[in-house]
């Protein structure tokens, strides 16, 4: 019996297999990284508002039209000051205002972004919020809020508005 032709025919065989283009590989997903908000009305949404302050809020507004780095949410059904007001600012105010002296009081507020502190005036109290080098800060207005229920409600708000900067 002649094996010559079953082994050529075999190499063929196998050569050709082996030459076969290999199935490429998945392409994997890629991985978009979130992007950081940049409007101010964009931070919260009216539904976080409503929840921390107990009260309805509209969508917010710019406070300015022409500019989006300041928003003010107004209570639903009523005219006049609003409930939250919202502004960016500049990193050189955040620390101005972290080193404020005189009747202003200045608290730390650990957990929110990479630096927060609350300033306390006879004007009420604010929140602000640094995360790298963009910084919030913002204000509840109602003046039906008892005292003590503003910084838990500023610091519940700012924990969102950070996650989003």
């Amino acid at each position: 019996m002649n094996t010559k032709p079953i082994l050529v025919l075999l190499t063929a065989t196998l050569f050709l297999f082996s030459c076969r283009k290999p199935e490429p590989a998945p392409t994997p997903t890629p991985h978009i990284a979130p992007q950081p908000v940049t409007d101010s009305c964009l931070l919260l949404t009216p539904g976080e508002i409503t929840a921390a302050l107990g009260v309805p809020v509209d969508v917010g507004r710019h406070t300015l039209a022409t500019s989006d780095i300041m928003c003010n949410w107004p209570r639903t059904g009523v005219k006049g000051e609003p409930e939250l007001v919202l502004n960016f600012s500049s990193l050189a105010a955040f620390n101005r205002e972290k080193n404020a002296s005189g009747n202003v009081k200045v608290t730390p507020a650990p957990g929110i972004g990479d630096e927060a502190f609350y300033v306390t005036s006879a004007l009420g109290t604010s929140l602000l919020i640094r995360k790298g080098n963009t910084t919030i800060g913002f204000s509840i207005h109602d003046k039906k809020m008892p005292a003590v229920k503003v910084m838990p409600a500023e610091q519940t708000l700012g924990q969102q508005a950070a996650a989003r900067l």
